[in-house]
């Protein structure tokens, strides 16, 4: 993909959670962990930094009934900048930044 589709990619809020969401289409490497029933999908961006969707089974839990329900499968989203991986979940408002502030540096190189 050029700057130029990304930049149209993320040229909105909307379009870019859609993107973030979009995670398992716009994984260039996916990672399982059977044992721990945990996936990786990691996206590699232009910037080379890379944002890292897990999926991981949790259980429902009702405060009504104070009850659990049936598992689920969740995902938590991360981001990487640096050269090793720092285990602190972000927002997708916070990946929705970050991405369109790459879009701006990428449309600034053009």
């Amino acid at each position: 993909m050029e700057n130029k589709d990304y930049i149209k990619l993320w040229s909105n809020d909307t379009k870019r959670r859609q993107f973030i969401s979009d995670y398992k289409n716009t994984a260039n490497e996916v990672i399982v962990q059977p044992k721990l029933e945990l996936k990786f999908f990691i996206t590699n961006l232009p910037n080379r930094h890379k944002i890292v969707a897990m999926e991981y089974w949790g259980t429902n839990y009702s405060y009504l009934t104070k009850e659990y329900g049936e598992k689920s499968i969740r995902t938590k989203y991360y981001y990487q900048d640096k050269e090793c991986f720092t285990p602190d979940s972000v927002s997708e408002s916070f990946l929705s930044e970050k991405l369109k502030e790459l879009k701006m540096k990428l449309q600034e190189e053009k």
